[in-house]
């Protein structure tokens, strides 16, 4: 199958983009915090360093499933593609180099960490897990979701049709 390029969105070479993003999920995470604090200091949770430890953590571990699942739905989309893990310029990434996935896959990919982490903490919240710790590993998480947001905002604006090839550096958009 052939595909023409239409866009190259290299989100590692535009530093103001990333700075951007950055700053975005600074925004979200506090306005999350903010939202929360009433909760929090209603609850009179102490907080002692062991929390704080196991919090980070927890949310170190957060980052790492949250690319596990990028590369689990690029392989359930195409079984036979290579899944790449890494950090590059203070971003975690999974990619999945050479493979192009129709618009609506490669939505799903970018969506499907910040869904199933969701679930995983409310899930978690049911089963009587402290709901500040699991709240602010939700505030940081979904800030941290801040570039999957932007690359499912541009897939939006593209036609029916598109194909997405995911690269180190962020994605290519075709059509056939």
């Amino acid at each position: 199958m052939t595909y023409k390029l239409i866009k190259d969105f290299n989100l590692l070479a535009n530093k103001k983009l990333l700075i951007w993003l950055n700053i975005w999920g600074i925004v979200v995470f506090i306005s999350l915090l903010i939202f929360g604090a009433f909760y929090f200091v209603v609850s009179s949770l102490s907080i002692n360093f062991l929390a704080m430890f196991l919090f980070f953590v927890t949310f170190f571990l957060i980052l790492i499933i949250h690319e596990l699942i990028h590369g689990l739905f690029f392989k359930l989309f195409k079984p036979e593609a290579k899944v790449k893990f890494g950090f590059k310029s203070g971003v975690a990434y999974a990619t999945s180099p050479g493979s192009i996935y129709p618009k609506h896959q490669f939505i799903i990919v970018c969506l499907m960490p910040f869904v199933l982490i969701t679930l995983l903490l409310c899930g978690l919240y049911l089963l009587g897990v402290n709901g500040i710790f699991l709240y602010f590993l939700f505030a940081m998480h979904t800030g941290g979701c801040v570039g999957d947001f932007y690359f499912f905002y541009l897939l939006l604006k593209q036609k029916d049709g598109t194909h997405v090839e995911d690269t180190e550096q962020g994605f290519k958009l075709y059509k056939q």
